[in-house]
């Protein structure tokens, strides 16, 4: 009978699944045309993935977008296989593509959050918080390259629930994820920094070099392609714009986990010993002070966040907003109720911290810190990190179901306002 019921299971949740999915694109299907995902249709990825279907799929081409050109590829081939010449954003491919990539991507979450050890009732409810997020459905319904990087992401994010069985897995996902958005290239390094903190103080070894080639080979040569052919890290139309270091993106990452995260600690990820907790405070409060000052005087890319916006209405000392201190240091504490999971999960260094630092290491390689490039990314380390706790809570988790349920309701009536 329970050989019945996971078969069940295994069907049902699938199902179910793909019944959330129509019932979004149903709720969403009047969106505003000037959100930014019909908007970045329009402007940029239509009028390269036309280009491709006229002129065929070539390493040289003008470049509309600043992205990879592997989402372009993709959309290209399904018109010739269909036999459009050309699509916009009523076309029928335009819709059904990025859908079945966003669909892929929300298997893959599931899984992931089943192999680290969540049941699927379970899985349902915490992965609520993910799905229920604007900028995890906008890529959805609009073709724009967050369909197949995300598809990637979250492969990924899949592979590392599964530690260390699939490193080639990992790498051929992290192929997929740079050759859609190259910046998701240091991404790609979270399974090879996992493994060196396993092996460690004995890095070199060759299981270590294998695991290295196995895992960022893949990425390493999409990338490096790209760069040779562009002549740097972006095409060389979006070159001033894009180039150049920036702390907000991983400012942003800390400070939405800090916006999100409490609700996803336990009471045991606060407790302990009290001269170890000390000393965890007392580096938290330092690091997220130094954090604090380094965000820049000017607001940066501020406009582009929920956050930035309400910071830039409240009081600020020597420049730097008040809000985002808090923030940070809540990002903080989450971050570090994270790293001592893992440490009791028998990690040397937590699967969900790797990845959203070398994930947030590739979008500091740009200016802009969007919260569609940020939102996902936090909330998918938040849940992986929640399927991998044993001890449940009824009471926590329909809290954490309700708040969302909230936010969902608002994600469907202002799909994609806030940018």
């Amino acid at each position: 009978m329970r050989t019945l019921g996971l078969n069940r299971d295994r069907y049902v949740v699938p199902t179910l699944l793909f019944a959330y999915a129509i019932a979004v694109a149903a709720f969403s299907s009047d969106l505003d045309p000037t959100h930014w995902g019909a908007l970045d249709a329009e402007l940029y990825h239509l009028p390269q993935i036309n280009w491709f279907i006229e002129w065929g799929i070539q390493w040289t081409y003008p470049a509309w977008s600043a992205t990879g050109p592997g989402f372009h590829w993709l959309m290209a081939i399904l018109a010739w296989l269909t036999g459009a010449e050309a699509l916009d954003q009523t076309s029928w491919q335009s819709t059904f593509g990025p859908a079945i990539l966003t669909t892929i991507s929300l298997l893959f979450f599931y899984a992931a959050l089943r192999s680290s050890g969540a049941s699927p009732l379970r899985a349902l409810v915490i992965g609520f918080p993910l799905v229920s997020s604007s900028y995890f459905w906008t890529p959805a319904l609009h073709p724009v390259s967050e369909s197949l990087s995300m598809a990637g992401f979250f492969a990924m994010a899949y592979s590392l629930a599964l530690y260390p069985r699939r490193p080639i897995a990992f790498g051929i996902a992290g192929a997929i994820s740079t050759i859609a958005r190259q910046n998701f290239l240091s991404a790609a390094g979270a399974f090879g920094l996992m493994a060196v903190a396993e092996q460690w103080p004995r890095i070199v070894t060759w299981r270590m070099v294998g695991l290295a080639i196995l895992t960022l080979a893949p990425s390493l040569l999409v990338a490096a392609s790209l760069v040779i052919h562009w002549g740097g890290p972006t095409p060389p139309e979006w070159r001033e714009m894009h180039t150049g270091f920036s702390f907000g993106p991983l400012l942003h990452g800390l400070a939405l986990l800090g916006v999100f995260g409490w609700l996803f600690l336990r009471k045991e990820d606060l407790a302990g010993d009290v001269p170890a907790r000390t000393r965890e405070i007392i580096a938290i409060a330092v690091i997220s002070l130094a954090l604090w000052l380094l965000i820049p005087e000017d607001g940066g890319s501020r406009p582009y966040s929920v956050v930035w916006t309400v910071a830039a209405h409240l009081p600020t000392i020597y420049g730097r907003p008040l809000l985002t201190l808090p923030l940070l240091t809540l990002g903080m504490v989450v971050a570090f109720a994270y790293w001592r999971r893992g440490r009791r999960d028998g990690f040397r260094l937590s699967p969900e911290l790797s990845l959203f630092a070398c994930y947030f290491a590739g979008q500091a390689a740009q200016r802009f810190s969007w919260q569609r490039y940020s939102e996902v990314a936090v909330l998918l380390f938040l849940c992986l990190g929640m399927a991998r706790t044993q001890q449940k809570s009824l009471r926590h988790d329909a809290l954490m179901l309700i708040v969302f349920m909230g936010y969902f309701a608002l994600t469907v009536r202002h799909m994609t306002e806030f940018v």
